[in-house]
Formats: C-alpha cells, structure tokens, sequence
C-alpha cells in the first residue's frame, strides 16, 4: 500500500500542471465564461520581453474569444517587458497583475473602457515600474466624465499622459463634461488645465500629485472640489476661479505652497464672498478680474450718505436708504490734562458716519462738529461745584471747501481762518443756517472764530 502512494504522489508532483485554458504565441487564456465566451490573459513565460499587444479577440479550436481581463499575477515578474498595449476589451487588470515588471515604462491604452478596474498591488513592487500612460482613440468626454480606473488608481505611478499620441501639456477639457474625475492623477506632463462651463464638480484626488501643473482654470458652475483634487501639486501658483458662488472646498484641496502664494482670479464683485468663504479666506492673494464668459455681476447701490443732526441733547442721523443702520464714532476734543493757572475750555465733538444695509454698498462718510458757543458769558460760573452756563449748540459740516454752520444766533460775526491766521471766510449770521466758502482743502484745518469763541474743524 505504500508503494501505491509513493507512486501516486512521485507522479502527481512530476506533472506539469496548467492554470491556462489554452496558450496562443506568448500568451495563455483562460476562459472565464463559457456562455459569453470570454476569457483573461497572461503570460507564458516570465522570460516574456519587449513590447507586448494583449489582442481583443482570440479564436481557439474554431471558436472566438473576448479577452476581457489580464489575471491575477498575469505579468507579475516579466522583467523585460518594455511597452504592454492594452485593448477595449480588457476591462481590468487583476491581483498584481503587472508587479515586479522592472523595465516595463509604457502602457497604451486603445480606447479604454471607463469601467477599467484596477487591482491591489497591480503596479506594486518596483518604483522603476512605466512612466507614460498613451491613450488612442479615446472618447474624451467619457473618460473624464466617467474616470477610466487604470487613471484613477492609487497604485499608478508618476507618468506622463498621451492621449491621441499627444502629449497632455495645456489641456482643454471637453465642453460637455460634468465632472473631472481622477483621470491627471499623478500626471506629470500637465502644466494647465482649463474646464469649459458644463463642469459642476471635481472628485476627490481628481489631480493630486500634478507636480508640473501650474495654471488652472475653473467652471463658472463649479460647485465643489474635492478632498486633496490639486494637493501635492508644488508648482500651482495661478487660479482662476470664475463661480459667482465660491464652490466648496476642503482644507487639502490645494497644497499649503497655494494658499501662501498663488494668486486667485475671481469675478468682478465677488471678492468679499470669497475672502470671507470657508476655506477660500486662506489664500493670502484674491483679487478681482473681468471674465468674458459670465455676465458681470449687478454692482450693488450705495446707501444714501447720512445727515447728521443735533437737537435737545441728542445727535440724529438721518439717510434716505430704507432700514440703513448707522456706524458712527465721536472724539471729545475738550482739554483732558492741562498744567497752568487757566484752562480755555470749548466743549467740542468731532462726529463721524456713515450707513449701512443689506444688499448697499455702505455710504460715503459723513462728518460734522458739534460745539456750544456762550450766550451770556457773564453768567458763567461755578457754584456749589455746578457749573452754571448758557450757551447754544453748533454744528459745523465742510463739504468741498464750504462750511455749514446752524445754530448761530442771528447777527454774529464768524470769521474762518487757516491756521496760520490768514482769513478765508466771513459772514454775519442770519437765520437758522449760513454757508461760507472757505477754498480750503480736503484735510485742512480750519479755526471758526464764532463771536469771540474760536473751534477748530478738520475740512472733508
């Protein structure tokens, strides 16, 4: 009984044993449906070398065959394989199906499908692995649309793209194409690429580790970019970024070298949405530009510039721009500290607003001076430490070198001088206002002597 056995293993193990259905050439198929007759492919021998062509179809015994697949470890370890042409037919490469391939530098893609899968490891195991990807006759649209696999795989080293025997240096995506899959992943030969309209969204990874991409070019209908689409991507320094809305993004959409120093083109006034948008606030350059193939945005109106007002201890301001708020500041310009026997006191505001409301650009800046002038000085005084005075409240506005001044009881002199003590304005007051062109210039001083009281007024 033993020798049986002996015998039977010493036979078994001196076989040879055949994983293929049937070898034609170099290559061996086996037959993965019977019904639809297809089968997957791979090598004969690990001494396969030079440029290998998967063909589409194969006819055994009378019989034609899809090829539809390359097997698991199907090229796995043919060393000397320099260039592999892969058909339509083949829909995916299996199970390290071309790991340990040392000298293999280029895959030809003859129109692939974009259900192209790809399996773990299937390019693993030597960094020398190919370096240029070359799709013919490939249906664009679809492909970027869709992403063929063998693209899109985390597995696929650094290469350069060919599409149409063409290498893909500024590359214009087909009008049409919705979304840019992650067909420029790890592609080293991009150095622009510019979207048409139609594009709405970019996948994750979409062109992470571009290392030569320099320009890109975004859809006015972008509305969002995906987890590290252009990380990894040192030399990006110029976005163009034409959505009205800022699409959303992801703290890894674009590496750290962008946001510090690329510059971010969007649409004439939209720059306050994107400084302020989540994300987009760190690029440390955004600024407008005119872009020919969207309308330009309706420039919102200015709230109406505030009038200010003063009237039984109360400033008011007023603006003509319905549900306008008011931003004002107001600075005491009476003596704070004083070393001396006497201190000359004129109780002075400077005031400035403007206003503000949703869908209004905010206002220009108004500015006024609000003092009291005495009316009967001789009754000034302090008793019981209460200061007793009579006196009237002024308001000073300048507007293009004239004064307005209100309040003024009717035949005062007031005088307008610069600081040096030349005169460039008088007038006796007379009813509740007067004007007084004065010459003098934006940001001038001027000192409005009132009666025998001087106040000093900044001109706007």
């Amino acid at each position: 009984m033993k020798r049986v056995l002996s015998l039977a293993l010493s036979v078994l193990f001196n076989a040879t044993i055949f994983a293929y259905d049937f070898q034609i050439g170099d290559l061996c198929y086996s037959i993965t449906s019977t019904l639809e007759r297809t089968v997957s492919v791979e090598a004969g021998s690990s001494s396969l070398n030079g440029d290998v062509v998967i063909p589409s179809i194969v006819t055994y015994n009378d019989v034609d065959f899809t090829v539809t697949y390359i097997a698991d470890n199907g090229f796995s370890k043919c060393y000397n394989i320099t260039s592999l042409t892969i058909p339509n037919s083949v829909k995916g490469i299996g199970y390290m199906g071309l790991g340990w391939c040392h000298y293999l530098n280029t895959i030809v893609l003859d129109n692939p499908s974009s259900l192209f899968s790809v399996g773990s490891y299937a390019f693993d195991y030597d960094w020398r692995a190919f370096k240029t990807v070359r799709i013919i006759n490939a249906d664009e649209k679809v492909l970027l649309n869709e992403g063929a696999g063998i693209l899109g795989t985390s597995s696929l080293p650094t290469h350069e793209l060919f599409i149409n025997e063409e290498k893909v240096v500024d590359y214009k995506v087909t009008d049409g194409v919705e979304t840019i899959n992650t067909c420029f992943r790890y592609c080293n030969s991009i150095e622009t690429l510019s979207m048409p309209n139609s594009v709405t969204s970019i996948v994750d990874y979409a062109c992470y580790s571009c290392t030569a991409l320099k320009t890109v070019t975004f859809s006015s209908k972008l509305e969002s970019i995906g987890y590290s689409a252009f990380a990894e991507c040192p030399e990006l320094r110029t976005i163009y970024a034409k959505s009205i809305v800022p699409p959303s993004i992801d703290a890894s959409t674009f590496p750290n070298g962008a946001y510090m120093f690329a510059t971010v083109y969007v649409p004439k006034g939209t720059l306050s949405a994107y400084k302020n948008a989540n994300i987009w606030s760190d690029f440390s350059i955004i600024v407008e530009t005119d872009y020919e193939d969207i309308p330009d945005l309706p420039q919102p109106s200015k709230c109406a510039t505030p009038s200010i007002s003063y009237s039984n201890g109360h400033i008011n301001f007023f603006s003509k721009t319905e549900g306008a708020e008011y931003v004002a500041t107001i600075s005491d310009s009476d003596i704070k500290t004083h070393y001396g026997n006497e201190i000359s006191l004129s109780a002075t505001y400077t005031i400035s607003v403007y206003a503000k409301a949703t869908g209004y650009e905010d206002s220009d800046f108004a500015t006024a001076t609000l003092c009291w002038i005495d009316v009967e000085p001789k009754t000034e005084g302090i008793e019981s430490s209460i200061a007793q005075l009579r006196a009237n409240p002024i308001l000073i506005q300048s507007n293009s070198g004239t004064l307005n001044i209100k309040g003024v009881s009717d035949g005062v002199n007031i005088g307008i001088y610069t600081t040096s003590g030349v005169m460039v304005g008088s007038a006796k007051s007379s009813g509740t206002s007067i004007s007084i062109v004065t010459g003098l210039k934006n940001g001038e001083i001027a000192l409005v002597k009132i009666g025998d009281k001087s106040v000093k007024v900044m001109m706007r």
